[in-house]
């Protein structure tokens, strides 16, 4: 868990050896200190009006970031497509 209390690094993390593995297969190591929100939290992130916030969020996290793994742009891009067309509130302050 980062000092932020929400994003979950890979980096540096206890892994268990299958798991690492399988990551290694996908994103290169290298990249690796740049992953976040590997795992969808039960907060405030995952309610409905708060899912919208959070892949905008996520896109500018991983657009920003040089070596970003295709699929993972691609990931994001087909979840905010889906949400074009659709009556998305963004809220600044979930809590109100």
């Amino acid at each position: 868990l980062q000092a932020n209390g929400t994003d979950l690094a890979i980096e540096g993390a206890k892994l268990l050896p299958e798991a690492e593995a399988a990551i290694a297969t996908r994103v290169p190591r290298e990249f690796w200190p740049s992953l976040k929100c590997g795992v969808w939290d039960w907060g405030d992130r995952f309610v409905p009006a708060g899912i919208p916030r959070h892949i905008l969020e996520i896109s500018e996290w991983y657009e920003g970031r040089q070596g970003t793994p295709g699929y993972i742009i691609e990931g994001i891009t087909e979840a905010k497509g889906r949400l074009i067309g659709e009556d998305v509130v963004v809220q600044d302050d979930l809590a109100a």
